[in-house]
């Protein structure tokens, strides 16, 4: 048989609008208890942060501290490094000029010999002399003189280019001119007599001494110290 609802329906109707009451602050009271939690968790993260910031910041005072300990060592390892550059400055032409002028006296070959040697030294230009691609020079060997004739002076620029004598990195000949020479003649019923001049040959040679005729003076002369 059909169920009949005795009670009024104002009673119905508060009482639906109770439970939907009660339903809303349940849901409210969870997501103020889920942003509670939200707060705390985000709130200790930010303690920490905190912290750790605060321990950096000691950390930094401490490092501060030290590097400004060490302030007056910086400034002589300053000082060691602006001597070193001069000391690189002074020698870096330093050629061992006993050696060098040994080694021509011993490497110059016989059939030619010297009347005039000029000799200087500079420190190399590297930029100029990477742009055109010359030999690193630090300094010359100007020449001229005299041979018995082309053969003889060949030989002459031949040794002074050569492995042999590596002081020299590079030599040319600027000038190699032949000077005939003049017999006598012997008079009617004389013998054929030697005196005379031979034929001669006068040359002007540069040679530009490389690294190999530096002294070893700028690794002695500089004191190593560690880093």
């Amino acid at each position: 048989m059909p169920k009949i609802n005795l009670l009024p329906q104002e009673r119905n109707e508060a009482a639906a609008r109770r439970r939907g009451i009660a339903l809303a602050v349940f849901v409210a009271l969870v997501y103020l208890a889920a942003l509670a939690l939200v707060f705390v968790m985000l709130k200790g993260r930010e303690t920490a942060a905190e912290e750790d910031l605060a321990a950096q910041q000691q950390r930094n005072q401490l490092l501060e501290a030290e590097i400004a300990s060490l302030e007056p060592y910086a400034e002589l390892r300053r000082e060691y490094e602006n001597g070193v550059a001069l000391v690189q400055e002074a020698l870096a032409a330093d050629v061992a000029w006993g050696r060098v002028l040994g080694d021509f006296g011993r490497m110059i070959p016989q059939g030619v010999w010297l009347e005039n040697l000029t000799i200087s030294a500079e420190a190399p230009d590297a930029e100029a002399e990477s742009a055109t691609n010359a030999p690193l020079a630090f300094g010359s060997l100007s020449m001229n003189g005299q041979g018995f004739g082309y053969a003889d002076v060949s030989n002459w620029l031949v040794t002074l280019d050569s492995p042999d004598w590596d002081d020299v990195g590079a030599a040319w000949a600027s000038n190699v001119t032949l000077s005939e020479g003049t017999e006598s003649t012997p008079a009617v019923g004389e013998e054929p007599a030697t005196i005379g001049t031979p034929d001669l040959v006068a040359w002007t040679i540069t040679g530009l001494l490389g690294e190999n005729s530096l002294t070893d003076r700028i690794e002695t002369r500089i004191p190593e110290v560690e880093e």
